[in-house]
């Protein structure tokens, strides 16, 4: 069982190191003109990771030449299936990996960059390495948080608010993965953490997401 952990976390892993060098590339400029609209600097791309998918075939071509078979990339959640041909399941997205409590990148939240897209925001489907209802996107970076004298977390919405917050000097920044807060998050949070800010949007979603989490808080 801990040999095909590994494996997975290896893949995982390789495919992480494939976006951030695609982002690097003339191809990712669609990514990096997002990510500088966003005031992202190249710094905190290179800390957190942060890749791009250029194509629907790329990864699938680089993590074959590694031998890693169709069936293990499908295992890992790399890669999706559609009438029998695979392909990249983060692809033509601007891509953050997330990483578990003791910093191995497990899976990919990525954001659509074309208007077409079917969904704006997508996460690595479930496997044996990665579970939206209890990991949360920052969570690797909250135990050096609590080094630092910060002991409590601050919940958003989403990634870039995540990522925006880190570069202003927030480590403790963390977002859900496309599923609502819940009981196993908080149990995740506490290990790390003495108390939660909540910092959703201002408008009446955030509003009531804000009222939610806080009753489930209290609880």
């Amino acid at each position: 069982r801990k040999k095909e952990h590994d494996r997975l976390i290896y893949i995982v892993t390789e495919s992480a190191r494939f976006y951030h060098n695609e982002l690097l590339k003339p191809t990712g400029q669609v990514a990096k003109d997002y990510l500088k609209k966003r005031q992202i600097s190249d710094e905190t791309v290179t800390k957190l990771g942060i890749g791009y998918s250029p194509s629907w075939q790329g990864l699938i071509t680089y993590l074959k030449s590694l031998n890693i078979s169709q069936q293990e990339m499908l295992k890992a959640g790399v890669a999706n299936e559609k009438n029998g041909r695979i392909y990249d399941a983060m692809a033509e997205r601007l891509v953050f990996p997330i990483f578990n409590h003791i910093g191995k990148v497990v899976g990919f939240s990525g954001r659509a960059l074309n208007n077409d897209a079917l969904a704006k925001y997508k996460n690595t489907q479930a496997t044996d390495i990665f579970n939206k209802s209890t990991l949360l996107f920052g969570l690797n970076n909250l135990r050096k948080a609590r080094v630092e004298n910060k002991n409590f977390a601050i919940l958003v919405e989403g990634q870039i608010d995540v990522v925006s917050l880190y570069q202003a000097g927030y480590p403790n920044a963390i977002a859900t993965l496309g599923t609502a807060f819940n009981e196993n998050h908080i149990n995740t949070i506490s290990k790390f953490v003495d108390s939660i800010y909540i910092c959703f949007d201002g408008d009446n979603a955030g509003k009531k997401a804000t009222e939610k989490s806080v009753e489930l808080l209290k609880q």
